[in-house]
Order: C-alpha cells, then sequence, then structure tokens
C-alpha cells in the first residue's frame, strides 16, 4: 500500500447516505475514515489534527463548506480541502478564488475522479511539508 492509502480522511456532510457511501468508497480504497455530520462537529474534534485531508458538503448549515476551508487553512495550510455539492447552483458561483483553488465536485460524482484529486492532493500536500 502507498502512503496515500494509508492516508486519513475527514468527511463532513449532513447527509448520512452520502457520508456512508464515502465510507464505504474510501474504506475499500484502502484508507482510514472518519465521518462527520456537521462542521462544528468536525472543528470541535482532534481530527482537525490528525487527517491527511478534508472532504466536504458544501451546503450546510452554521458553518457552510466555504467557511470550513477558510478555518481549516487557518489551523494547516496544506491540509486538503475537496468540496462538494448537490446544489449545482453553488458550483456554477463557485468562483476558483471562492474555492481557495480547491478541487470541487458536484453530486453525484465520478468515483474514480474523486479518489484521484484525493490521491493527488495528498501527493501535493506532502510535497509541501
Amino acid at each position: 500500500m502507498t502512503k496515500a492509502a494509508r492516508a486519513t480522511i475527514a468527511v463532513i456532510d449532513d447527509d448520512r447516505r452520502v457520508r456512508e457511501s464515502l465510507d464505504d468508497l474510501l474504506d475499500c480504497a484502502g484508507f482510514r475514515v472518519r465521518l462527520f455530520a456537521s462542521s462544528g462537529e468536525f472543528l470541535h474534534s482532534s481530527a482537525v489534527c490528525e487527517v491527511d485531508c478534508v472532504i466536504s458538503d458544501i451546503a450546510m448549515p452554521t458553518i457552510d463548506g466555504f467557511a470550513l476551508q477558510r478555518l481549516v487553512r487557518e489551523a494547516r495550510p496544506t491540509l486538503p480541502v475537496i468540496l462538494v455539492t448537490g446544489r449545482h447552483e453553488l458550483a456554477a458561483a463557485a468562483t476558483e478564488a471562492d474555492r481557495g483553488g480547491r478541487v470541487l465536485f458536484e453530486k453525484p460524482f465520478d468515483r474514480e475522479r474523486l479518489l484521484a484529486a484525493i490521491n493527488l492532493e495528498l501527493r501535493e500536500s506532502a510535497g509541501s511539508k
């Protein structure tokens, strides 16, 4: 197994089915996975310091994915954040600057493309340390 395959991924989404689906996908791909139902739950856990990549829904109550990305960047500037959304109008309106240069996937997303993006983000993150 490669270093990236042993990485820990945080999945933050208020939709239980999406969390479970990503858990299955990432687990089958060899990643360790930590699931969170909200940005606040993630931010108040030890995971912020422990995970290697974050996958977050954009449209969540209280702290949306864009705000979470900014908070994560303040705490860990090189931690990869991949944003996902089922709201196509959010994806269309999100400029590269809004996303902070991070990857954005629209639901339903292509699983292979998501896994490729995760591995690329992990390699780039490891290179910037």
